[in-house]
């Protein structure tokens, strides 16, 4: 019927813009059917963290809001969730001798190394909150600037076989990163050591261990990947899309606005791939996507 058309065509238009914002430059229906039928699919009751009580079966909002969204922190398109962890408040990875890259210095905060993409995935993954925090709930008058603070909505979850996610709503086990980001691969830090940056986009990396990144503009700004071959176009395309490693503009102390690895980098949110990764990690593709080794 009409009125289902026509509210398909305006789901799927808010999926792209959230796809979009999270810097893919293509959009594809089965992006759609990759977000439902996977574990970020919140609202499902066939994955494993699902609710019991709650959503009402939206996707989206556990994630995104139309209305009243926090644009101001996140740096990521109309996020529904509050922030409880500031970005000098973790600790990044920096216990080697070979780290030669510069973190960020455009996060919240003095100093912080954080913002932006990594921040967002963080509001759910640090174990600050339970993930039904939300700015605004599913249906009419459900706004609330709070979230409903750390304990989020008082949804009901079922757990099931699920080791990743407790009744409250809190994510537990590897799922939880904490604060302490020591020991997982740097986030917020300049890629391949220095080199790109906006106002000379074709530059060499400064550290040739590391594959050369891919520019172009998206919109009227400059934008950096790390091409894989494994989408639209095959090897050498020009158009950055979901199965290339993404790279975020940040500001950086040493060399002003470069490309910076984050959490989205490597890990495609809206994917129903193991463990969100843009590619599959056979024979080490994932890692060797970035490093000359």
């Amino acid at each position: 019927m009409k009125p289902n058309v026509r509210m398909s065509q305006l789901t799927r238009g808010l999926l792209a813009v959230a796809i979009v914002g999270s810097g893919l430059a293509v959009y594809h229906d089965d992006a759609v059917a990759a977000i439902s039928a996977g574990k970020h699919n919140l609202s499902s009751t066939t994955v494993t963290n699902n609710r019991t009580t709650g959503a009402g079966g939206e996707i989206c909002v556990f994630c995104h809001t139309p209305h009243g969204a926090d644009v101001s922190t996140a740096g990521a398109p109309l996020w529904n969730k509050r922030f409880t962890t500031t970005a000098t408040a973790f600790t990044p990875y920096v216990a080697t001798t070979t780290l030669d890259g510069a973190f960020a210095t455009d996060g919240t905060g003095t100093g912080g190394f954080l913002s932006g993409a990594s921040l967002a995935c963080l509001s759910c993954h640090d174990g600050t909150q339970a993930i039904d925090n939300l700015l605004n709930a599913p249906g009419s008058g459900g706004m609330d600037s709070t979230g409903g603070n750390s304990d989020g909505r008082a949804f009901v979850w079922n757990t099931g076989n699920n080791s990743n996610l407790n009744a409250n709503g809190y994510l537990v086990s590897n799922a939880n990163l904490g604060k302490d980001l020591s020991n997982d691969h740097p986030i917020g830090i300049r890629y391949c050591g220095g080199g790109p940056v906006v106002s000379a986009p074709g530059t060499a990396c400064a550290d040739p261990d590391f594959i050369s990144p891919t520019n172009g503009l998206i919109g009227t700004q400059t934008q950096f990947w790390v091409n894989t071959g494994a989408g639209v176009g095959g090897t050498g395309n020009a158009t950055r899309d979901k199965n290339d490693m993404l790279l975020y503009v940040r500001n950086f102390a040493s060399g002003g606005n470069g490309p910076s690895v984050e959490c989205a980098s490597c890990h495609d949110v809206h994917s129903s791939a193991a463990l969100f990764l843009r590619i599959p990690n056979s024979s080490s593709n994932v890692c060797l996507a970035c490093h000359v080794k």
